[in-house]
């Protein structure tokens, strides 16, 4: 890759507003906090906004290329857009880069020493990374899943993340409609009662009779007996992983709880860098990582996924809260490399956002079909209607 500078960069906060929603119609009875903004769930630890919200990130290069790039923010995004407009873009415009790389390790170096390892700097970082690998691979007229070149693939299977109906009949009715247009796998939220998981689980199974992988997402919820319990029962009803059972920062608990007999334990959204998760793949804390490109940006998946084939560790991509843009990067990475698990899929919040596609990496039948398009695979002008549309530069 030749070097070059950013001519141009900008932040919009975007709001789908409206019946936008991340959990759609999913236990809408069972919230323990509801503001004008934010919803908390029953059982769960973790702020959701009411809205789809996030920020796109556009950079432009002395050659007039432009890349766009989106963090995952599902929470104050403003943040983000306020730090990139504010303070990042006076920096690095006009500073030549010699690669895409040496961006992500400037950007951070600006904040290391004040210890800003994770959070919305990390975010700034990511999104910008997305955005520079976008732009150089339409400049450079290459995608970036061939680019990362650890075994692309042009087609890939996916499973369905969260079933979001407000009830088990409906969960099951939509299960068995994607089931029967080929979808594989599928990955349910439960908050910590072991009997709900297991009836959840046994009634979707007798129904979704096809449906090969099933996985479990207990978004932090799990003291370690918990945890340790229903390892062993996940195992016997053949569900292929238990997604963050334990705190994100509890170490030893997750050492100790891969130990224990039962299913797979799979963690990393919250992770932000290789150094990070040096002591889990050491400790071997986990049995598959999951990072996030909107968290960690490609340069960072591409230097974590390498630290994980050293340690024999398996990767299936997190796929969060966020607009076409983090989803074109995510199934871009996810190209990159030939999986052992089913791809993580939002086709809820991807449903949301027909009229304002602006992916080409599309969907049929339980696979991802990758973009034709250079870079991550995004359209300019259906990006920048969006913009237009639902978009606030801060």
């Amino acid at each position: 890759m030749n070097s070059f500078k950013i001519k141009n960069i900008s932040a919009f906060s975007i709001s789908l507003g409206g019946s936008s929603s991340y959990w759609e119609n999913y236990k809408n009875d069972q919230n323990s906090l509801q503001t004008a903004r934010f919803v908390m769930k029953k059982g769960w630890q973790t702020v959701y906004a009411n809205n789809v919200e996030s920020v796109i990130i556009r950079v432009e290069l002395d050659d007039g290329t432009i890349g766009w790039g989106e963090p995952n923010t599902p929470i104050a995004p403003e943040v983000v857009t306020l730090l990139v407009n504010k303070v990042v873009s006076e920096i690095v415009i006009d500073k030549e880069f010699k690669n895409i790389q040496e961006v992500s390790s400037f950007i951070y170096k600006l904040q290391s020493g004040r210890g800003y390892f994770a959070g919305y700097w990390q975010d700034v970082i990511a999104a910008i990374d997305i955005a520079i690998w976008d732009a150089i691979g339409k400049r450079d007229k290459f995608r970036v899943f061939e680019k990362i070149n650890f075994s692309p693939q042009n087609t890939f299977p996916v499973y369905l993340s969260g079933l979001r109906q407000s009830s088990l009949k409906k969960r099951k009715e939509k299960l068995i409609s994607m089931m029967d247009d080929g979808l594989q796998g599928v990955k349910i939220f439960l908050n910590g009662e072991i009997s709900e998981c297991i009836n959840e689980i046994k009634e979707l199974k007798k129904s979704a009779y096809n449906i090969k992988d099933f996985m479990v997402d207990m978004l932090w919820s799990c003291d370690y007996e918990t945890a340790k319990n229903l390892k062993l029962i996940l195992e016997e009803l053949e569900v292929k992983f238990l997604e963050c059972p334990l705190q994100p920062e509890d170490l030893k608990g997750h050492i100790d709880l891969v130990k224990e007999k039962g299913t797979k334990i799979a963690i990393g959204e919250h992770f932000r860098s290789k150094i990070q998760i040096l002591e889990w793949l050491k400790n071997k804390a986990l049995d598959i990582f999951q990072p996030d490109i909107g968290r960690t940006g490609i340069t960072g998946f591409v230097d974590m996924k390498k630290e994980c084939d050293k340690y024999a560790i398996p990767i299936t991509i997190h796929m969060g809260n966020g607009l076409s843009v983090f989803q074109a990067a995510t199934l871009s990475c996810a190209a990159s490399y030939s999986q052992t698990f089913l791809q993580e899929f939002q086709e809820g919040l991807a449903n949301q956002f027909i009229e304002n596609n602006n992916s080409t990496l599309k969907y049929k039948q339980g696979n991802i079909m990758s973009s034709t398009l250079y870079g991550i695979g995004v359209n300019d002008k259906e990006i920048y209607d969006l913009i237009e549309k639902k978009g606030l530069k801060n």
